[in-house]
């Protein structure tokens, strides 16, 4: 009949303030016990909860926190504005890596110099980078060195191990190499006098058995 209806409203839609937060993290990988800050706006009236990836739950816009055990933690964030409106993002994985696991020993570890000290690595995992530090200035990268001391002294050990991941762990080794050469020494007790002269002599000698 062609007859025509117009209705209007102003301002009868409203949308709700709702934006995506935004993820900024102090790092995305590292070397157990890794730690990270993970950081969003912080919004008044808001509620945020952080999940971690590991079972750990936050609630606050800035997380700061360690993760101690390896493996690949992908983050989830929810917001609930005070409006009502909720939004998610997801930041990571944060990603944890093993350090190294190892431990050593030496063999004859103590006698006269020169001293051959024959040092051992044990580990099931890997691969790594080795530093040896002797103790008397040498160093060495091998796996299980042969290294001759030439000097007296006591010597600590120290091994640092890095993995493909950057990962360091070192430790020194609960003793010391100790070398030493015996040394002859004697004092008599008189070195003059009317024959027949009786003299004692004392054994000084350093680092002598026999």
């Amino acid at each position: 009949n062609g007859c025509v209806d117009t209705i209007s409203k102003n301002n009868y839609i409203h949308i709700k303030w709702n934006p995506v937060p935004l993820i900024t993290s102090s790092g995305d990988s590292g070397c157990e016990p890794y730690y990270v800050s993970l950081l969003t706006n912080y919004y008044s009236g808001a509620n945020y909860t952080w999940n971690l990836g590991n079972g750990v739950i936050k609630n606050s816009s800035g997380v700061y926190y360690s993760y101690p055990d390896t493996g690949s933690f992908p983050v989830l964030l929810n917001i609930t504005y005070a409006n009502g409106c909720t939004q998610s993002q997801t930041a990571g994985p944060i990603v944890v890596f093993p350090r190294p696991s190892f431990s050593y020993s030496l063999t004859n570890g103590t006698g006269c110099a020169p001293l051959s000290v024959q040092f051992n690595i044990f580990t099931t995992s890997g691969p790594y980078s080795w530093n040896w530090d002797f103790g008397d200035g040498q160093t060495s990268n091998q796996f299980n060195p042969l290294h001759i001391y030439t000097t007296n002294g006591n010597f600590p050990i120290y091994l640092e191990a890095t993995s493909i991941n950057g990962c360091k762990l070192g430790y020194a080794l609960n003793g010391s190499v100790k070398v030493f050469s015996p040394e002859a020494l004697f004092a008599p007790d008189v070195t003059s006098g009317c024959a027949p002269l009786l003299v004692n002599f004392n054994n000084l000698s350093i680092n002598a058995t026999s």
